[in-house]
């Protein structure tokens, strides 16, 4: 499998698992409320509130804190927390679990919990000022519609907003299972839809790699790294046929074409597109077979469960009212989504693809808002945020970055309307492009 299509099999993984169907400005400095000593939660309570709600992945790196030995309590749940770089400590190589902490503090431990990226969500906003430590977390948790007034960031943390931050952001309520799951019954039964939409990607280059570039190959990756924004309509009919029209347009270099259209189709598990024709292929549709190893059908029956019991204490989904739902997550593996696709025929080279993104992929963070009809409880809209953070022998594979950046934002009609999907007649002549080899590792 060729390098670049990792990152796309870790997006396709995302997508199917997510069942795809304000200016900023300075805040005023505000009092900080005074709290009583009793009513405060220490920094040790909290660290343990957030280890026990959220899974991480098994570190062997350990914290030298001065006044965390081992024996301590809380000695496995400090090492959790700071081999996956969730707390750093002092300088002084203390930890001083019974000082008390902010609501600022407290949140960022959260978001870093999360998986949420240390730089600004794309487009974003705060009330925080842009120069406060705190202010590209604060980005991430506006853009996931979590309702808090960051003016009071300062406040010292109480044990009722702890256990309120805790349970709005690291647990699913009961209210936004009960819509999730009666949402994604009602897309099961679903024959027919259309959806239109856009996406926006962009990566973060890695600063010592650019350093050790030529000027040429520095233009290239910047240019590169700026990526690309795509508006897509696309209307489906199972159980297998896809039709979807595209416009790319490069974020990074004027000197390359505005719009760059493409017509493609998927027709039972054979993929038609259409690229700018040549003296070899005038019409310019490719063939690619088998290249769709599993039908959208079997894609829409993944969706009967409710939660992944692999994802249920690292994917969180709130009510926001008026039939919204936000959701917010990491994922360390993409191989823990396979059990979600065992049984999907086809599904083995798919499988290899997202063992191998494992090599290079360090975590995602995902974050979105789906808004669903009251009437008919199928999906109207969507948006999401998703942050692919890769190992630091990413570039050792050609991969000059760190993260991926995908932000997109759809809305979906048309269910169970009269769609027929009909493959052109010049792409019945399309050109045949040999497939890999299974299991292929180029």
């Amino acid at each position: 499998m060729k390098k670049a299509n990792i990152a796309a099999a870790g997006m396709l993984s995302v997508a199917m698992l997510m069942g795809t169907p304000a200016v900023h400005a300075l805040a005023a400095k505000s009092a900080v409320a005074v709290v009583p000593q009793s009513q405060q939660v220490t920094r040790g309570e909290f660290f343990k509130l957030v280890g026990d709600a959220i899974e991480l992945p098994a570190v062997s790196a350990k914290g030298t804190y001065k006044d965390v030995a081992p024996g301590h309590p809380l000695y496995s749940t400090v090492n959790k927390l700071y081999g996956n770089h969730i707390i750093s400590g002092y300088a002084d190589h203390t930890i001083r679990l019974n000082q008390s902490i902010t609501e600022a503090e407290a949140l960022s431990i959260i978001g870093r919990a999360l998986g949420m990226p240390q730089q600004p969500v794309p487009s974003g906003s705060s009330s925080l000022s842009s120069k406060h430590w705190a202010y590209s977390l604060s980005t991430w948790f506006n853009a996931a519609h979590f309702a808090y007034d960051w003016k009071q960031s300062a406040n010292k943390l109480t044990k009722q907003k702890a256990e309120g931050f805790v349970r709005t952001l690291l647990s699913t309520g009961k209210d936004a299972e009960n819509l999730l799951k009666e949402n994604q019954q009602k897309q099961q039964g679903i024959k027919s839809f259309r959806m239109a939409g856009d996406m926006h990607m962009s990566m973060v280059l890695d600063k010592k790699v650019l350093a050790s570039m030529t000027p040429a190959e520095r233009k290239q990756a910047e240019v590169g790294a700026a990526g690309m924004t795509v508006q897509t309509k696309a209307e489906f009919s199972l159980p297998d046929g896809i039709h979807m029209t595209s416009s790319m347009k490069a974020s990074g270099d004027a000197n390359i074409p505005g719009d760059m259209p493409m017509d493609q189709y998927i027709i039972g598990k054979d993929m038609y597109v259409k690229v700018p024709g040549d003296k070899d292929n005038p019409s310019g549709w490719m063939k690619m077979e088998n290249a769709f190893p599993f039908s959208m059908e079997q894609m829409m029956k993944q969706q009967t469960q409710s939660i992944p019991p692999q994802l249920a204490k690292k994917l969180f989904y709130r009510s926001l009212g008026g039939n919204q739902l936000a959701f917010q997550g990491r994922i360390d593996k993409l191989s823990e989504m396979t059990g979600m696709l065992q049984n999907m025929q086809g599904m083995d080279d798919m499988t290899k693809a997202i063992e191998q993104a494992d090599n290079s992929i360090q975590s995602i963070y995902m974050q979105g808002v789906i808004t669903v009809d009251p009437a008919t409880k199928l999906t109207k809209a969507s948006s999401m945020q998703i942050v692919l953070t890769f190992k630091g022998n990413a570039a050792q594979q050609g991969m000059p970055f760190t993260q991926m950046i995908m932000s997109q934002n759809m809305s979906y009609s048309d269910f169970d309307g009269k769609i027929v999907i009909q493959l052109p007649e010049e792409a019945k002549n399309a050109k045949v492009m040999p497939a890999l080899p299974t299991g292929t590792n180029k």
